[in-house]
């Protein structure tokens, strides 16, 4: 049996957030992406977008051109997984089921494949295409602030199909291309056992969480059907790859690769976790929110879009980790034409603790003014009665 201090230091450890890395190089980026196997991409960016979040938590020194850097280099590509994703093109032949199935529902649609077809010819033609450079004369009605216009849906339907991929410039703006011009034929063109793809999918998902249940890791990955997953665990446990475990505290049966049953067995995850880390609100170790609060007891939501009067903690509030905890929330915007952080607030979910928790957020707000390049601190509103304890930092 494993308790549950051991599922978390694990889970900390395949996420790079167990003790501080000296990840440095942009082929760093690489290494943290294939182990985590994609990570979540958001348009928000009140503070800064949620993948440089993601890198700046897990690694030394990460530079934000390294990021698209990626896509130049064509090594990795974007996918709908349990939210918009970014994976390493190598993951490519093993989620092409995903694409698949969604282009085999796209071609149903009789009334628009041939819409579908000009945009995707005009792509093809043009080699790469922003959705404002698209020529259709599809209705241009008057839409609703939620609504994608028809040239947008296309777009998006075509890239979920597989059919088209995508570029980002260094405004995080989309560029459609064909999928070819994304993923190497190497990988384009390998076909995968669908029992294969399963049990490749699993040991990702275990190799990105440690350990976990079949709903867990049902879910990192969106494996759908939930029978199949059932199965191939137990080929993979009658392989030797996976092995079936208990974790104190929890009935339902958890599962673990045989390589991190041997870690978990050592004293090699036995010290308490050194990371100290400010988390985007997609980041891989909290998207699962039940899971979370399985393992920090921390009932953790972004805000963002709530309206302001039932925000607890802040539009856009990141969680606190601390050695191996989520300590508190801190909601955090970037004024860059006043060159200076705002802090709109910050809670510390156990009071009796901000006093030995404060050198910990401070190396961390300050680590934040390096990567930012600002020399200002703000609390805004600077008599917010939840700022107290900042007030007392700076």
């Amino acid at each position: 049996m494993v308790s549950h201090q051991m599922m978390i230091n694990l889970n900390l450890y395949k996420q790079s957030l167990y003790v501080p890395t000296k990840f440095s190089q942009k082929s760093d980026m690489e290494k943290i992406l294939k182990q985590v196997v994609c990570i979540q991409l958001d348009t928000i960016n009140v503070l800064t977008q949620a993948h440089n979040l993601f890198f700046l938590s897990r690694m030394e020194i990460y530079k934000p051109e390294w990021f698209y850097n990626l896509y130049e280099e064509k090594k990795v590509f974007e996918a709908y997984l349990h939210a918009l994703s970014l994976c390493h093109t190598d993951l490519f032949p093993y989620i092409k089921p995903v694409f698949q199935e969604f282009k085999g529902k796209m071609i149903e649609d009789k009334g628009n494949i041939n819409f579908l077809l000009d945009i995707y010819n005009q792509v093809k033609e043009k080699q790469l295409l922003e959705s404002r450079e698209i020529k259709s004369e599809k209705n241009k009605r008057e839409l609703e602030a939620w609504e994608m216009t028809p040239d947008r849906w296309a777009l998006n339907h075509l890239w979920r199909s597989g059919l088209l991929g995508v570029l980002r410039n260094q405004l995080f703006r989309k560029k459609y291309t064909t999928i070819d011009n994304i993923i190497a034929p190497k990988y384009l063109h390998k076909e995968v056992d669908r029992t294969l793809i399963n049990q490749k999918l699993i040991l990702a998902s275990l190799e990105a969480l440690g350990i976990a249940t079949v709903s867990e890791i049902k879910k990192y990955l969106r494996v759908k059907k939930q029978e199949e997953v059932g199965v191939s665990l137990e080929q993979l446990i009658a392989n030797k790859k996976v092995l079936k475990i208990k974790v104190k505290g929890f009935l339902e049966d958890h599962y673990i690769s045989y390589e991190d049953y041997d870690s978990v067995n050592s004293d090699f995850l036995n010290d308490i976790p050194q990371s100290c880390t400010f988390l985007s609100p997609f980041d891989n170790l909290i998207w699962d929110r039940q899971r979370t609060f399985k393992l920090f007891n921390v009932d953790y939501r972004l805000e963002a879009y709530l309206p302001s009067k039932q925000r607890k903690y802040g539009y856009y509030a990141l969680p606190i980790l601390v050695q191996g905890r989520i300590v508190g929330t801190i909601d955090l915007k970037l004024n860059r034409k006043e060159n200076e952080l705002i802090i709109k607030s910050l809670s510390i979910f156990n009071k009796f603790e901000e006093k030995n928790l404060s050198r910990y957020i401070l190396q961390i707000i300050e680590r934040m003014l390096l990567f930012f390049n600002v020399d200002n601190v703000k609390i805004e509103p600077p008599n917010q009665s939840g700022n107290t304890f900042l007030a007392k930092l700076f």
